[in-house]
């Protein structure tokens, strides 16, 4: 099939429930994918167009897609060209880590730690002096630009406190190099007046001589090869001597970073010993790396004040004042664009309060999608494919707005956006817009519309949509405000997350909504109602009641994270349906005979189970320092369960069969067991009929 270089050719695709789905979607616009939920968008983008460009970026790599973490099959779709190299912009919390922070999610922290170990003053963790390390060219310069004429000598360290005996033999070493003069105890010698004559009785401090310069021009090679032997003499330390006999200036360089004070050394900064400021681990408070780094300053700040503070105030402080914006002026330019378009992306996008300390599982979904995507800005890359799912979740209009105003400026770069979304505020400011279904599940997977937002149906539809449910101008009461005598829940909010000393008055048996921009404290007001009225043990230092207490029936708090449970749960094992059903299938006339137990099909113990693959149906290979790899199990084909326990089957179905069927079908299935069609018509009532 030819190539369409200017948009993405799909041809059949068939993954879930997509209907061998034709589409095209161009390159270099923004493109939203909408349509009922359920009805195959997510299965378009992510596990369709996503996957594939993943897999061959990997390949190109000369990756196996199989060891890099992503999905052992390839999606069902007969072609699908040109892909761009993706960069998925995901909601998902990264994986488990105490060290993911607003700075590190954002690429804040990686940008930091670059700048503070190229372009920061070390200082002493002891004494808080600035040290500096010296090339032999810096020791070089710093000789060659006292004043022409001047005296200098060029000297190392030979030892200190050192016995006679040990100067004698130091200095016969030293001879024997070729070297002739040194300095005793502040006074100059020769060397073999040392190998003759020991030094007098206590202890000593040796100096040798590599060399005596007047300044002039045409120098530079002696001196850097006199500074040579005395680096290599002295351990990387050299001392400088210029001026008239008797009374010399004195010039200490070395090429580690020493404190001669604090009898400290240090090799340069790299941007590993900074990972301590962004993570758990401490600095040991002596003399190490990460104690070294804890001290740079740039611009006169610490990088650990800079994480101290909020996006906004690292905004202010980084960019704001004049001293600010020349030292940042001063920067690289790769390392000044990147640091000044990510910072100013999460301006842009409201998220000038989060603190840069504050963890990631603490922050909203909403929030961690516009970090990555500010991160995403910060690289500056071109000719990408950038995925975004539903990223205007818990976002006001103004909000929406500003965040497509960075997809724009994304697409304005030469890259490829496709978000999936349903806000109307994200579908009109698209260049294309594809819409999936017509409904959900087995109802969907089919191509509605492909073409411009203006003619989108969906439009049409969301705006009859608002009509429909009656939206009433400000002013407009449909319902009496609650009077003095209904039941009241007051409360005191000491501290939960940015909420702070806020006094709470909600009516008790209405609906209350809790609005406000993302990340003002919306969810965490929702969980001081929870620990109140759920009586949990230690939530006076969260919350506390002000009034009478909650008496009625104890909360049930539903969000939108997912579903916690073993690598064993499923939507039938969620609901409490599962049980029902493996009691039905032992009770099938073969099960009885053969004396099988409802738990004989569970997964979670041996009975019915494949061992092979412990009922999960896949088999993960441990690959060391590589990511495992995921197969599925070749003794029962990915099912779970061996072939006696698939033997037995309800109405021609086996346990396997029963679990990959739908909802709406298993309701059907079972309508004449109340235990188990109760639930199933629950999610088919929350229009979650289409999950199997």
């Amino acid at each position: 099939m030819r190539q369409d270089t200017k948009q993405i050719v799909i041809r059949r695709a068939s993954e879930h429930n997509l209907r061998d789905l034709d589409v095209e979607i161009p390159l270099g616009a923004l493109t939203v994918v909408t349509g009922p939920s359920g009805s195959g968008k997510s299965s378009l983008v992510m596990e369709v167009i996503h996957a594939e460009a993943r897999h061959r970026y990997l390949e190109a790599m000369g990756l196996d897609p199989r060891l890099a973490g992503t999905r052992t099959k390839r999606p069902l779709v007969e072609y699908i060209a040109p892909l761009p190299a993706p960069v998925m912009v995901a909601q998902e919390p990264p994986r488990s880590s105490t060290a993911s922070t607003v700075a590190t999610i954002s690429g804040l922290a990686p940008l930091l730690r670059l700048l503070y170990a190229r372009f920061s003053t070390p200082h002493c963790p002891g004494c808080g002096q600035a040290l500096r390390s010296f090339t032999l060219d810096e020791m070089a310069k710093e000789v060659i630009s006292l004043p022409k004429g001047t005296r200098v000598m060029v000297t190392a360290p030979a030892g200190h406190s050192l016995s006679g005996d040990d100067v004698v033999s130091i200095a016969q070493m030293l001879m024997s190099r070729g070297l002739s003069r040194a300095r005793l105890d502040g006074s100059q010698v020769l060397l073999e007046d040392l190998a003759v004559h020991r030094a007098g009785p206590g202890r000593h401090h040796l100096q040798v001589v590599t060399d005596r310069i007047i300044v002039k021009e045409g120098i530079h090679a002696r001196v850097v090869d006199s500074l040579g032997l005395a680096t290599a003499l002295g351990k990387g330390k050299v001392l400088i001597l210029y001026g008239d006999k008797g009374d010399e200036n004195e010039l200490a360089m070395t090429e580690r970073l020493e404190c001669l004070r604090c009898s400290l050394a240090f090799d340069g900064l790299e941007p590993r010993h900074f990972l301590h400021l962004t993570s758990p681990a401490k600095a040991d408070g002596g003399g190490t790396q990460e104690d070294l780094a804890s001290q740079a300053k740039w611009n006169g700040m610490t990088m650990g004040s800079i994480l101290d503070l909020t996006v906004s105030e690292a905004a202010d402080s980084l960019l704001g004042p004049k001293q600010a914006r020349e030292a940042v002026s001063n920067l690289p330019e790769g390392l000044r664009g990147a640091l000044t378009r990510l910072i100013g992306s999460m301006m842009e996008m409201d998220l000038g309060h989060l603190p840069l300390k504050r963890p990631a599982g603490s922050i909203s979904r909403g929030e961690l999608q516009r970090l990555r995507l500010a991160e995403a800005i910060g690289r500056d890359l071109s000719g990408c494919l950038y995925i975004l799912d539903e990223p205007t979740v818990g976002l006001d209009l103004n909000q929406q707005r500003h965040l497509m105003d960075q997809l724009e400026l994304l697409k304005a770069r030469g890259n490829t956006i496709i978000v999936v979304e349903h806000k109307a505020a994200a579908i009109e400011r698209a260049d294309h817009v594809v819409e999936i279904g017509p409904g959900a599940g087995e109802r969907g997977g089919r191509l509605v519309y492909s073409g411009p937002a203006s003619d989108a149906p969906v439009l049409k539809a969301l705006e009859e949509a608002n009509r429909a449910l009656g939206l009433k101008k400000k002013g407009d009461e449909t319902t009496p405000p609650p009077g003095k005598e209904a039941p009241w829940l007051r409360f005191h909010v000491v501290k939960a997350k940015n909420l702070q000393d806020l006094q709470v008055e909600l009516p008790l048996g209405r609906m209350v909504v809790i609005r406000g921009p993302s990340g003002s404290g919306k969810s965490a007001l929702l969980r001081c109602i929870w620990l109140l009225a759920g009586k949990k043990d230690g939530n006076r230092e969260v919350v506390a009641p002000q009034g009478p207490p909650y008496k009625g029936p104890p909360p049930l708090y539903v969000d939108q994270s997912s579903l916690r449970g073993s690598a064993f749960s499923t939507v039938t094992t969620f609901i409490g349906c599962m049980d029902g059903i493996r009691q039905l299938l032992a009770a099938t006339p073969e099960a009885r005979m053969r004396g099988i137990k409802p738990g004989y099909f569970s997964i979670t113990k041996r009975g019915g189970r494949c061992e092979h693959c412990k009922g999960k149906g896949m088999v993960t290979t441990d690959m060391g320092l590589l990511p495992p790899l995921v197969e599925p199990c070749q003794v029962c084909e990915g099912t779970g369960f061996h072939s006696d326990a698939l033997s037995i089957t309800y109405k021609g179905m086996s346990v396997y069969q029963i679990l990959e069927m739908n909802i709406s079908s298993a309701a059907d299935l079972f309508s004449a067991f109340p235990r188990i069609r109760r639930p199933l018509e629950a999610l088919e009532r929350a229009g979650l009929g289409y999950l199997r």
